[in-house]
C-alpha cells in the first residue's frame, strides 16, 4: 500500500467516519488480496500516518504490526583505513542469477523468516538506478553479498549469508567510496545512512566503523490478512521495500 490518494473535493470529510474512502479502499483493497491469496500488506509510510494506523480495528482493519527504526550514520571521510580483505574485491552489481543461490542460503544462515523475496528479477526492477556494488572472492570469485545506495547515500538495500560477510561488504564499499566518491551527477557521498534493523545493529557493532544516530526516524507497518500468518516482529526490511 503505497498511499491513499482521494479527490480534493472531499478530503475534508471526517477521519473517524468508518465510511470514509481511505477505510473503505483499504477494507476493499484487502478482501480483494485474499481472494488473489495474498496473507500480507505492507507500508513503508511517513511516521507522522502511525497515529492513524493504531486506530485501525475500529475501521474494520486488521491490528497493525509496526516498527519505527532510527537511522544511523556513517562518516565516510573518517573511515577505518584498515583492509583486512585482500582475498575479496567490489564492483558493480549485475543482479545474475547467482542472486538467487545467494538470498536462499542468507534466509537460512542468517534466520530470516518474514521479508520480501530478493530474487535477481525483483533486485533488477526495484534496485536499478541506483548505486549498487557487490563483492566476489578473488579466488573463485563466488558472490558474497551486495549493498544497493541511492544518490542521498541512504543504504537501500544490504545482504550477504552471515553477520562478517555482511560487515565485509560495508567496509569494502566505504573504502570504495572515499577513494571514489562521486556519483554519475557529481554529488559527493559524504556519509552512509541505514535504518536501523536488528540485523544491521549486529552488523555495526562488530565493525570498526564509528556510527551515530541522526534525527530521523522510518517507519513500517504490517497487516497479517489470515489467521495462519504470524508477523515476526523483527522481519527483515530495508528503506526502499
Amino acid at each position: 500500500a503505497m498511499a491513499p490518494i482521494i479527490n480534493t473535493s472531499i478530503r475534508g470529510l471526517n477521519i473517524n467516519d468508518f465510511h470514509h474512502p481511505i477505510y473503505a479502499m483499504l477494507r476493499y483493497g484487502m478482501e480483494e488480496a485474499k481472494k488473489n491469496e495474498y496473507f500480507i500488506m505492507y507500508s513503508l509510510p511517513s511516521i507522522g500516518w502511525l497515529r492513524l494506523f493504531k486506530t485501525f480495528p475500529k475501521f474494520g482493519l486488521p491490528v497493525v504490526y509496526m516498527q519505527t527504526p532510527d537511522c544511523l550514520q556513517i562518516n565516510i571521510e573518517a573511515y577505518n583505513s584498515a583492509n583486512l580483505y585482500h582475498d575479496y574485491y567490489l564492483q558493480v552489481s549485475n543482479f545474475n542469477s547467482e542472486y538467487d543461490q545467494l538470498w536462499q542460503e542468507a534466509i537460512k544462515s542468517l534466520g530470516i523468516k518474514f521479508a520480501i523475496a530478493r530474487y535477481s528479477k525483483w533486485l533488477k526492477w526495484k534496485r536499478s538506478g541506483h548505486h549498487a556494488f557487490e563483492v566476489r572472492n578473488l579466488k573463485n570469485h563466488q558472490l558474497i553479498g551486495f549493498i544497493v545506495i541511492n544518490k542521498s547515500g541512504l543504504v537501500i538495500d544490504f545482504l550477504a549469508r552471515t553477520i562478517a560477510e555482511m560487515q565485509m561488504v560495508l567496509q569494502l564499499t566505504i573504502q570504495h567510496l572515499h577513494k571514489n566518491n562521486l556519483d554519475e551527477c557529481g554529488v559527493r557521498l559524504d556519509c552512509l545512512k541505514l535504518m536501523q534493523t536488528h540485523l544491521v545493529d549486529n552488523v555495526l557493532n562488530s565493525s570498526a566503523q564509528q556510527h551515530h544516530k541522526i534525527d530521523f526516524r522510518f517507519a513500517a507497518v504490517c497487516f497479517s490478512l489470515s489467521e495462519k500468518i504470524i508477523i515476526d516482529k523483527d522481519w527483515f526490511m530495508m528503506p526502499d521495500d
